[in-house]
């Protein structure tokens, strides 16, 4: 019987987070699972409670390049392996035979979209399509043939969670397509003259707002980075606080002045009107660092909200300029005496 025959593989997943959860669900049933990898540091728990509710063990690799992972891998005798959301660059030794072939889910197409946190950047962009494809994973950067497509059409104002929820939906479709796909030896054809965008992953400091961008792109900020991410985030004086929800405020009048940041209306049924770049934001919720809610008693009217960052250096700069003044007249006074 031919592999294309005989649908049922021998699949080994390592990935992290929901949709990697949707992925073992679905694989699980149909194929053998016989363990599965996630992150050192995983971002949630979800792929454990899915491995659990499968009765599977869930192992954590320091190092899936190395010896000691290699030589577990060559055990279990998987016929392929699928990464999903997994941290970790899989090298030459592990992508050449005698090792099976490994495949990427990927949140984008890799002839538009590579790289890290691909979902997350598309809705900063403002997408409205998602190209959701699993691809084989070769030498380089998402390079790999295109096995699976799907496309996950966004809402306009969908969070993160809400995105992510409708890839997770999409998950076994595309699955079920690129193992077809692996088994019958057929590729998708790529897309002609295409540029990709290699987007990086996101650091701590990418997360806080600066308000004197435009409401669009605050919005989209503040949507990207909604649960299960960290929530966008800005200070009022020295409390740091997350912005957990926000709307639009299109009556807003064009043109009119104020500062960025500064709190200029409140509402108790739309939030704390905020001035930005170019109108204001209706701020809904708003969080502190630990998750807790900040009632909209506790911000005032003329109150700003803001990172201070250019602030801070400025006032670093002149306390330095002042030291070093200091430090002269001090070393002139030495030099005399």
């Amino acid at each position: 019987m031919s592999p294309a025959d005989d649908p049922r593989r021998r699949l080994l997943l390592l990935g992290d987070g929901l949709w990697a959860a949707a992925a073992l669900r679905h694989l699980a049933v149909i194929h053998d699972v016989p363990a599965v990898v996630e992150r050192t540091c995983p971002t949630d728990d979800s792929l454990a409670r899915a491995a659990r509710e499968a009765g599977l063990p869930l192992i954590r690799l320091d190092d899936v390049n190395g010896p000691a992972a290699l030589e577990w891998i060559r055990s279990l005798a998987p016929d392929l392996l699928l990464s999903v959301s997994y941290d970790q660059i899989f090298q030459r030794t592990l992508l050449s035979p005698p090792h099976p072939p490994v495949l990427n889910l990927h949140a984008g197409h890799p002839d538009r979209q590579r790289g890290r946190a691909v979902l997350c950047w598309q809705l900063l962009e403002g997408v409205r399509t998602l190209e959701l494809t699993v691809m084989r994973v070769t030498r380089g950067i998402d390079r790999g043939p295109v096995l699976g497509v799907s496309q996950v059409q966004i809402g306009a104002d969908d969070e993160y969670g809400q995105a992510l929820e409708r890839v997770c939906v999409a998950v076994p479709a595309v699955l079920d397509q690129a193992l077809a796909a692996l088994a019958a030896e057929r590729t998708l054809p790529g897309i002609p003259a295409a540029q990709p965008v290699y987007y990086p992953r996101r650091r701590a400091g990418d997360e806080w707002l600066d308000w004197s961008r435009d409401s669009a792109g605050l919005l989209r900020l503040i949507r990207a980075l909604a649960p299960p991410n960290c929530l966008a985030a800005t200070r009022q004086g020295e409390r740091e606080l997350r912005v957990r929800r926000a709307e639009a405020c299109p009556d807003f009048p064009a043109g009119a002045a104020g500062v960025p940041g500064a709190v200029i209306g409140k509402d108790p049924g739309r939030g704390l009107l905020v001035k930005t770049g170019d109108g204001a934001l209706w701020v809904r919720e708003l969080w502190t660092p630990a998750g807790d809610s900040v009632p909209q008693l506790e911000i005032h009217l003329s109150d700003r909200f803001g990172n201070g960052t250019l602030a801070e250096l400025e006032s670093l700069r002149q306390r330095v300029g002042r030291l070093e003044e200091r430090l002269a007249a001090l070393e002139g006074v030495a030099d005399v005496g």
